[in-house]
Parts: C-alpha cells; sequence; structure tokens
C-alpha cells in the first residue's frame, strides 16, 4: 500500500510539471510538436495511473477477504477451543511469573479455567528492572543481605527470593521492600503446592532483558522443587528469551498469545513436554494428538 501511495503521489507530480512545462512552452516557444509530445507523455501517464488504481483495488479487496478469512477462523477457534481442552488439567494448580514487563494476554487465564487448572498466584516484575540495579542493591543492602553480591548477581538473588517466595505462605521483609518499591506486583495464594510455574518472559523493552540473571536461576530454584517449568512468551516479544529457555524449561510456548499456543500449552502441561510454537527451534505448532488427545476427555 505505501509503495502504491508514492508512486500515485509521483504521478500527480508529474501531471502538475508537466502542465506547467504546457504552459511555459507554449507561452515561449509556441511549439506545436512540443505541445502533441507532451500530450503524448500525458495521455501514457493516464494509462499508467489507471493501471495502479486498478491494481491498488485489487490489493484492496484481496486484503478485505483476508480479514474476513481471519475473523471467521478466529471465530471457529474461539469457538472450539473449550472443546479441545475442558477438563484437560482437573486439579492442576499453577504459578504465575512474570518477568519481561509482558501481561498475561486477554483469554489466557479463562482457558486455563476452562481446562480446570487454578492459577493460585500471579507475580509480577516491574518493566526496566534493568535499569534499577542500584535502587535493588540498596533494597537488598539495607535488609543486610548482601553478603558478596554485585552487578547482575543481586538480580540473581531478587530471583530466587521470588522462587522461595511462591513456596512460603508469608512474605520476608525484602519481599515486602520489593513491593513497596514497585519492583513486583503480588496476587493470589502464596505458599499453596502447585503442579507448574509459568514464566512469562519475553522483554517489551531492553532494560527488561534480564533472562540470565533472573529467568534462568528462577527456573533452576523451581526446578529443583520437583515442579514443572514452562517457559512462554508473546508471539511479537520484542526481546525473545526461547533460546535461552531451551536446556532450562521443560516446556516452551513462543506463541501464548495465539489460541494455538494457549491450546500447546493446556496439552503439554497435560504430559507433552517440548518446545511448541512459531519461531526457529520450535518442535511443532501443537503436541502430537495420536496418543494423548483421546484420553483427556
Amino acid at each position: 500500500m505505501f509503495d502504491l501511495r508514492y508512486h500515485i503521489a509521483s504521478l500527480v507530480a508529474v501531471f502538475l510539471s508537466l502542465g506547467l512545462g504546457i504552459i511555459v512552452g507554449v507561452t515561449m516557444v509556441g511549439d506545436e510538436a512540443l505541445v502533441k509530445e507532451q500530450k503524448v507523455l500525458i495521455d501514457r501517464l493516464e494509462e499508467d495511473f489507471r493501471i495502479l488504481r486498478e491494481k491498488n483495488l485489487m490489493v484492496q479487496k484481496q486484503i478485505d477477504e483476508y480479514k474476513w478469512t481471519i475473523g471467521w477462523l478466529n471465530g471457529f477457534s474461539e469457538n472450539t477451543v473449550p472443546l479441545l481442552i475442558r477438563e484437560c488439567l482437573t486439579d492442576y494448580r499453577l504459578v504465575i511469573i512474570e518477568t519481561g514487563g509482558y501481561s498475561v494476554p486477554p483469554g489466557l487465564l479463562a482457558n486455563l479455567e476452562e481446562a480446570g487448572a487454578e492459577v493460585i498466584s500471579v507475580t509480577s516484575i516491574s518493566s526496566g528492572l534493568g535499569g534499577k540495579a542500584e535502587e535493588l542493591a540498596g533494597i537488598i543492602k539495607t535488609n543486610g543481605l548482601s553478603g558478596a553480591l554485585s552487578g547482575s548477581n543481586y538480580y540473581s538473588f531478587m530471583a530466587e527470593e521470588i522462587g522461595k517466595m511462591l513456596f512460603l505462605p508469608e512474605k520476608s521483609t525484602l519481599q515486602l521492600r520489593l513491593e513497596e518499591a514497585g519492583m513486583i506486583k503480588t496476587a493470589g495464594r502464596y505458599g499453596d503446592s502447585f503442579d507448574a510455574a509459568i514464566i512469562f518472559g519475553g522483554a517489551n523493552e531492553e532494560n527488561s532483558v534480564l533472562v540470565e540473571d533472573f529467568d534462568l536461576p528462577l527456573m533452576k530454584l523451581i526446578g529443583e522443587r520437583g515442579i514443572l517449568t514452562v517457559g512462554v512468551e508473546l508471539s511479537s516479544a520484542a526481546y525473545s528469551y526461547v533460546s535461552d529457555y531451551q536446556n532450562h524449561a521443560d516446556i516452551i510456548i513462543d506463541h501464548i498469545d495465539t489460541i494455538p499456543g494457549q491450546v500447546a500449552l493446556v496439552w503439554s502441561l497435560r504430559g507433552i513436554p517440548g518446545y511448541y510454537g512459531l519461531k526457529p527451534g520450535a518442535a511443532a505448532l501443537l503436541p502430537a494428538l495420536e496418543d494423548h488427545f483421546l484420553t483427556f476427555h
């Protein structure tokens, strides 16, 4: 669409230039041959303009058709999702930790509930945490917990504190201070047992990229407790984490903002671990159904 507009604008400019040229040519030269040549050029440009307009209309028609197709496909998907996931995760308990500045996409919590799972807590890490190293260090030192920590180790220390918080009913003084400083937000119940931890990564800005210093230590701590670790991100994440999540997470979903991504999450939690998605390295869009889908219901 941009190229067509550019060409149309260029043609209009040429028309104006030719019009001015005709006026100047007739006034100064009065040469009929010049006028005829310019008329030929104008006729040719008018034909080019007509062709471009037809192409523009054709492209717009194709776009409208694609939008219509996408619309009914999305409607079909939304209506069939309950049939695909219902009761797949009955009695499953999940926790979600948002680490890169992105929030849980619309529909995910509802679909997990439809599948029978209970999300017992959602912990959100402040966007742009990577630019708050000094503030974080100050909070940790104030609580007398710095020890030999320095630099990025503060983020790893914070990740471990968040990991411990998931398993304890009472928050530590440091955790409360982190909440007061706006570095974390918490919702739900902490200290209850759970089956899997969903690490919602992928960063929305450079200062939020802390995958090595935060996400991976968090996954390690949770995994050592025998809990399934799941790394997910949006298909449009500005800074992708999936390459870092490989070899650390039991399940990876790189298109969690889509219906297929949310279905893949439910099915993989049912017992088909792996990397599913749209980006390089993904094994498939969805887990294989042959041996598992028929046993879900």
